[in-house]
């Protein structure tokens, strides 16, 4: 037998970034991964996610992934994730976790969907989970990169650490009261593990 294995090169420097929201949304798709569920719930869940997504986008398709694992005897429940696709491949994300016994599939289905056409509508590109770690990303990268942001998830204190730690500098441009574009030329921090050209 042969066993043939195909590895991504590695850059030597992460490349620039530019980040800003599609003008057009076209499809939604979306990973529900549950442990120890009944099956009726992952289909409810399902098809009630449909339902609502349904009315703003004509192309919906959520994948499962059920687990029965016997070493986690106390973590049943599920996550979901979607991803709303626009017509030039942007994403912008949505996600939430919950344990079966704490709520109902209708409040976890209305909650996740109402985060991704709230992201949607508000042009929110980047989570607020992740936007420390664009940030670093920005300052690390070659050459300038962009993200448009959501003005209140700009984190200026973290900025301030990073322009010292890094010797970089952000600069801030506000496009309304809810959206800014933060800009910053990256550093272009080499990966030194892999020869250099």
């Amino acid at each position: 037998a042969i066993v043939s294995v195909d590895c991504i090169p590695i850059d030597s420097c992460l490349k620039a970034f530019d980040i800003q929201p599609s003008l057009k949304f076209s499809k939604v798709r979306g990973l529900l991964c549950s442990n120890k569920v009944n099956s009726q719930i992952i289909n409810s869940i399902i098809n009630e996610s449909k339902e609502l997504l349904g009315n703003f986008f004509d192309d919906v398709y959520i994948y499962t992934e059920n687990g029965n694992c016997d070493k986690s005897d106390n973590a049943s429940g599920f996550n979901m994730v979607l991803a709303c696709t626009g017509v030039d491949n942007k994403l912008v994300v949505a996600e939430d976790l919950s344990h079966i016994d704490e709520s109902n599939p209708s409040k976890f289905v209305s909650k996740i969907c109402r985060r991704l056409l709230h992201n949607v509508a508000n042009k929110i590109i980047i989570d607020q989970q992740l936007s420390w770690s664009m940030c670093i990303l920005m300052a690390i990268s070659q050459d300038v990169s962009k993200i448009q942001i959501q003005s209140d998830l700009i984190q200026k204190d973290l900025i301030k650490h990073i322009e010292k730690m890094f010797g970089v500098v952000f600069k801030i441009k506000e496009i309304d009261s809810n959206q800014s574009i933060l800009i910053c030329m990256g550093l272009g921090l080499k990966n030194i593990s892999k020869g250099l050209k």
